[in-house]
């Protein structure tokens, strides 16, 4: 699947909102707890749970992919628990992204596989299935070894078939069974799936205003400018890192509208190249989306404090 068909698809189950009702620029609770200095791998989601939860797990790494549980819940709750577990007093959440696990088809969970993976080791299996907007999901509570168990899966619809692995833990309180239920069915029933321009954000690390868009690379900002001049037609395009450290490899550039409800028809300028992070610790390819904006005069970037090459203008 085509990165611009994975965007499109991902719209499908944005909520649609007007540009002016959205602040693009937003504090996102999903990206807190899911860091994207450390991730490579994304939910467009707003979570329902307090946004006191963060993200910890017992070696101090956020590796949702890196073979231990990453956990959700209030930080000195999460330490406590940590040194010692009988010490729980509120519900909280621990995940990891599963590879190649029971997602063949965009927008839907091989539920079928899963029961069949699990119905025999365990007891008293109800499995119900759902949906925040293009996000499948299913959720199993069973019993195994005389212990209660609320696990789910989530759908990320990507093309590997990987799906975030959720797990709830009860707090250790008179009545903490209860307590972890309501939690846990509260967490699916009111989850979201994030709006048009936020998704955009979330899933391509895109950022889009009018006339710039900040692309977000493993914590490194770079703004990427462009600009129709209203004398002659013509369009300037700048990529402009926010440290030496960032540079560009230009490939392409086209000029085409949005195809999304957010923004519908108005012209964009889709920049294709290489943004190279720290002398290629990372080397990320990517189509930048910038909304163009109609302006006198062009803008003047100086180089002054920069390499020269840190800096790409290029008119088209």
């Amino acid at each position: 699947m085509s990165y611009f068909i994975f965007l499109s698809l991902c719209f499908l189950g944005c909520t649609l909102s007007a540009a002016e009702e959205i602040d693009v620029s937003q504090t996102l609770h999903i990206e807190e707890l899911m860091p994207r200095r450390d991730q490579v791998t994304f939910i467009a989601i707003d979570p329902a749970i307090p946004r006191e939860y963060v993200a910890l797990s017992k070696s101090g790494k956020i590796n949702y992919f890196g073979g231990e549980w990453v956990y959700w819940g209030p930080e000195e709750v999460l330490k406590s628990y940590f040194k010692d577990e009988s010490s729980l007093s509120v519900p909280v959440l621990f995940m990891d992204f599963t590879p190649n696990y029971s997602q063949k088809k965009r927008g839907v969970l091989d539920v079928s596989k899963i029961k069949k993976e699990i119905e025999g080791i365990v007891k008293n299996l109800k499995i119900t299935s759902g949906k925040w907007g293009e996000y499948p999901y299913c959720t199993m509570s069973y019993q195994m070894g005389g212990k209660d168990f609320n696990t789910a899966y989530v759908g990320l619809n990507q093309d590997s078939g990987a799906t975030l692995y959720i797990n709830l833990l009860s707090p250790n309180v008179p009545g903490g069974k209860a307590i972890g239920l309501k939690f846990w069915n509260d967490f699916f029933e009111n989850t979201k799936q994030l709006s048009e321009p936020l998704c955009f954000r979330v899933c391509s690390n895109q950022e889009l205003h009018p006339g710039y868009t900040i692309v977000d690379i493993a914590g490194r900002k770079i703004k990427v400018l462009a600009e129709k001049r209203k004398s002659d037609g013509k369009v300037q395009f700048i990529v402009l890192p926010e440290d030496e450290a960032s540079t560009f490899k230009f490939e392409n550039a086209f000029k085409t509208i949005m195809s999304t409800n957010w923004h519908l028809l108005d012209p964009v300028l889709k920049v294709k190249g290489t943004f190279v992070i720290e002398e290629g610790w990372i080397n990320y390819s990517m189509t930048t989306t910038v909304l163009i904006k109609e302006v006198e005069s062009f803008t003047c970037v100086s180089n002054k404090n920069k390499k020269i090459n840190s800096i790409f203008i290029k008119t088209i």
